[in-house]
């Protein structure tokens, strides 16, 4: 399994490996609900998500697509200020991700601030 993390410091690569949960999700499936906690940072490595938010009339508006070797800035967001999802991640296709738990998250942040 193959993903870029940018800039990222070797030690904190491998703590986002040693700390990660791998996925495979079929396309279709809600990763994430708007006003659920967020409880991990998804780590896309193949396939894509869908960031949305819907009107009360049904109608969607996409927000941004998580392509492979990235990871949801909503989700990241949510974690860092312990906030809700604002919106609805639905995989596009078959999607591997890598999901790296909030206390994770927020001890890599502390720890690598760059």
């Amino acid at each position: 399994m193959k993903i870029s993390f940018g800039n990222l410091e070797p030690a904190c690569r491998e703590d986002i490996w040693n700390s990660a949960i791998v996925r495979d999700i079929p396309q279709g499936q809600t990763l994430c609900r708007e006003g659920d906690d967020c409880e991990y940072l998804p780590l896309v490595v193949s396939g894509s998500l869908r960031v949305f938010k819907s009107a009360e009339n049904g109608r969607e508006v996409t927000l941004y697509a998580v392509s492979p070797g990235s990871s949801c800035v909503l989700s990241a967001a949510g974690i860092l200020i312990d906030s809700s999802f604002p919106a609805t991640a639905v995989t596009e296709a078959d999607t591997r991700i890598l999901l790296l738990p909030k206390t994770k998250v927020k001890s890599l942040y502390e720890k690598y601030p760059g």
